[in-house]
């Protein structure tokens, strides 16, 4: 894009941000259009120190998106959004900064920097107004006590709501943290769990055999069934940097998040049916309807890698990449593992003279019994084949 072009796209964004600042409210276009194209346009990450305290100030920050914290030690004092801002003051004095200003989520800061801003004004504006400019600004700073001021320059408090329930729903809050946790782990398992139900479905073993295994399985399809509804109905979410926690807004964002009739098909109890009615040897196979949240997999991994970089233990995107491409092998080699031994049970349903199950147990130099550990030894046998079948590329003649 030419430069020409991309001043012109800054001017028209960012114009009503400049002009938001109470020194500059009735400056003209020509004003406002040279300190745009003096500002200094800044990406800050959750928990990036914008300002430490000892550093000179540079001139006002504008809040263009995302949310800015100001602390004073521990303490947070103020909270700034879109069209607030900070050190106004400092376009016209020298100053040493005393707090520290924290992104609290990804936000866009503007800097307005002050030595270029009282060239511009200089060279534009005559000196009653660049007076009345400077009054206007200190007068500001001196209102930074009252609660009028903190309604102007950003709430002391913040406008989310952090009381009762509220404070679990909170996309930063250490609960929201550890269900995320959860649901991944949850996702795992259904992974995993899933293969096994294909390979047994054909069994047809009694309930009383597998309770444990449908017991963990039927604890995790609740949590889903309650993660359907805190994102439904409470769980905060970030959009351009600002928590949004309006209960109508949460739902249009699940609803544009979600596709309503697979999470509907998904959630839906079908195994309750076969035990109603004595069919154990079909709860297996019902449980086949899981695999649509396996979809939701791309979500659930970007997820995933925000909370590595909360707890701060982001890695490097060759490292990110490994570990995606093993666990990927790991779950694919599983889910043909689970198949190739289910063929052995179709074999026998249709009713062939050999499968590849028999032809183990019947090989006296691999003396293999597949009913070993519990069934776990046929298991192995299974991946072993599909390790085979996957890595061998090729067939020497």
């Amino acid at each position: 894009m030419p430069r020409s072009l991309q001043q012109q796209v800054a001017n028209y964004l960012y114009k009503d941000l400049i002009r938001s600042l109470p020194v500059l409210r009735k400056a003209n276009n020509a004003l406002l259009n040279a300190l745009t194209e003096c500002s200094e346009m800044n990406i800050y990450s959750p928990n990036d120190e914008i300002l430490r305290p000892g550093e000179k100030l540079r001139g006002v920050l504008l809040i263009s998106r995302g949310e800015v914290e100001i602390l004073k030690g521990k303490l947070v004092e103020r909270k700034m959004q879109r069209f607030d801002r900070y050190a106004e003051e400092s376009l016209f004095q020298d100053k040493i900064n005393e707090k520290l200003v924290r992104s609290k989520t990804f936000s866009e800061i503007f800097l307005l920097p002050a030595y270029d801003f009282q060239i511009i004004i200089k060279s534009q504006c005559d000196v009653p107004h660049i007076l009345q400019m400077k009054e206007t600004a200190l007068s500001q700073t001196k209102k930074k006590g009252s609660s009028k001021a903190y309604k102007m320059f950003g709430s002391a408090q913040d406008t989310t709501p952090i009381d009762g329930f509220n404070k679990y729903c909170h996309p930063s809050s250490t609960f929201r943290k550890i269900w995320d946790c959860i649901m991944i782990f949850g996702l795992l398992f259904y992974a995993c769990a899933l293969p096994l139900s294909f390979m047994r479905f054909m069994k047809m073993k009694s309930f009383s055999e597998e309770i444990p295994f449908f017991i963990f399985s039927y604890f995790v399809d609740i949590l889903f069934l309650i993660d359907l509804v805190l994102k439904f109905r409470y769980f905060m979410f970030t959009e351009e940097g600002i928590i949004q926690h309006n209960r109508e807004r949460i739902k249009d964002h699940f609803f544009s998040e979600h596709i309503m009739w697979r999470e509907i098909f998904a959630s839906i109890p079908f195994d309750i049916i076969a035990l109603i009615s004595y069919r154990f040897s079909y709860l297996h196979l019902v449980r086949m309807t899981k695999n649509l949240r396996l979809l939701t997999i791309s979500s659930y991994v970007n997820r995933a890698e925000r909370l590595l970089e909360e707890f701060k233990l982001g890695l490097n995107q060759s490292h990110r990449r490994v570990i995606k491409l093993n666990l990927l092998m790991i779950i694919v080699c599983h889910w043909v593992g689970c198949i190739w031994y289910l063929c052995a049970d179709i074999s026998k349903l249709i009713g062939l003279d050999n499968n590849w199950i028999e032809r183990d147990e019947n090989n006296e130099s691999l003396s293999i019994d597949h009913s070993d550990l519990g069934g776990f030894a046929g298991y192995l046998r299974s991946i072993y084949w599909a390790i085979v079948g996957m890595s061998t590329v090729g067939k020497k003649k």
